[in-house]
């Protein structure tokens, strides 16, 4: 199936950089936490208007 165009990545309510796009891979950079969030969250990607569902193998943990 691949991306297509350009995916958005989250991190929880962040945005993330993506600095590589293939058809079948992206690299994200971790955005700067949200201290008001906790230090797990969902990472989702958004792709041609369609966002990826929260579960619990995205779970992102923060550290530092």
């Amino acid at each position: 199936m691949g991306f297509g165009t350009t995916p958005t990545v989250y991190f929880g309510s962040r945005t993330a950089t993506v600095t590589s796009v293939s058809p079948t891979q992206i690299r994200a950079t971790v955005p700067v936490p949200d201290p008001l969030q906790p230090k797990t969250i969902d990472v989702r990607v958004k792709v041609n208007g369609h966002l990826s569902p929260a579960v619990p193998v995205d779970e992102f943990t923060h550290t530092g």
